[in-house]
């Protein structure tokens, strides 16, 4: 019994040696640590390998998805606003790599001012459609709703009062009880009053773009109902927050703000 035993303590002393002499970090790709700052360095070099795979992923995911709003952006139908409107809410979304990094280069990525974002994706929207007009031989977005949108008041775009409006709106000073029509053909999507700007009409147009015009008073129309362009839509009326006879013109492509001047035709 003695030599059974002492037999089992040597093959159990044997077990003990080889996982103390085994890498633990082997399975990760990490050297064996022979010091305990070693240790703490190949730790680092997992969890910033990690890191690394994991912005990665979210940056290939944020590429997908931009890809798919572009697309759904460029064929346009109810569908495709929708998945659009959907695809652009979740890329707009805020990553918190705060989770994942130091909170100092956290607090710096915070601090980053995108304001140029919005002209370069405008840029690359607009890169498309004139790669997809030279493809098909047709025109632009831009260049047909110039085509077929004119100004719904005949009066003189006011730049300073316009350039301080925080949706691209224009503003289009007139005479009181100016007649207002539909810039183009659609259906009134939306009628109502604003406090300071006062009643208002939003018509959609189709092919995801819409058009608002507010300081209106004696309006004609009723939501559902079908325009034709140039179609009477009111009369003009003293706006209060601008303290002086006006239209507010404003209009969105996708559910976006955009500058009328890009898609109208103003005299």
């Amino acid at each position: 019994m003695g030599n059974y035993n002492g037999e089992y303590e040597s093959y159990y002393a044997k077990i003990l040696q080889r996982k103390r002499e085994q890498n633990p970090y082997a399975a990760y790709g990490v050297q064996e640590p022979h010091s305990r700052e070693n240790g703490i360095s190949g730790i680092n070099n997992i969890n910033s390998n990690f890191l690394t795979r994991r912005i990665m992923q979210e940056l290939l995911g944020v590429l997908c998805l931009t890809a798919f709003a572009i697309v759904c952006k460029t064929v346009s139908t109810p569908e495709t606003t929708i998945a659009y409107k959907y695809a652009k809410d979740i890329v707009n979304n805020n990553i918190d790599y705060s989770k994942f990094v130091d909170p100092k280069i956290a607090g710096y990525v915070s601090s980053l001012d995108f304001k140029d974002t919005a002209s370069i994706r405008d840029k690359l929207e607009d890169s498309i459609e004139t790669f997809k007009a030279n493809i098909t031989g047709g025109k632009t977005l831009k260049e047909k709703s110039k085509e077929s949108f004119v100004s719904p008041v005949k009066g003189t775009i006011n730049a300073e009062l316009s350039s301080k409006q925080k949706d691209k709106a224009l503003i289009i000073e007139v005479k009181e009880n100016t007649e207002v029509m539909a810039p183009n053909g659609g259906t009134i999507k939306k009628t109502g009053e604003d406090k300071d700007n006062g009643a208002f009409v939003l018509i959609d147009h189709g092919d995801g773009i819409e058009s608002k015009c507010s300081g209106i008073k004696e309006v004609s129309v009723k939501e559902g109902d079908k325009v034709e362009k140039g179609q009477f839509l009111g009369k003009s009326t003293t706006v209060k927050s601008l303290n002086k006879a006006c239209i507010i013109f404003s209009l969105n492509y996708m559910g976006e703000d955009k500058d009328p001047k890009d898609y109208v035709t103003f005299d």
